[in-house]
């Protein structure tokens, strides 16, 4: 039987996630100076799969 990846209910999985920001804007409506940064990385290792199919 073919079925989707989503429907299989035993992956497993390992995610992460990492976020970092820096605002130094003098005003939020209309700054004339400052910065505006982010950074954001995310990771998804998948563990393994367990085959229920026969």
């Amino acid at each position: 039987m073919n079925q989707a990846q989503c429907a299989i209910k035993s992956n497993d999985e390992f995610k992460a996630n990492v976020s970092w920001s820096k605002n130094t804007l003098n005003n939020y409506m209309y700054p004339t100076e400052g910065v505006n940064n982010s950074l954001n990385l995310g990771y998804l290792f998948l563990l393994g799969t367990t085959d229920t199919s026969t």
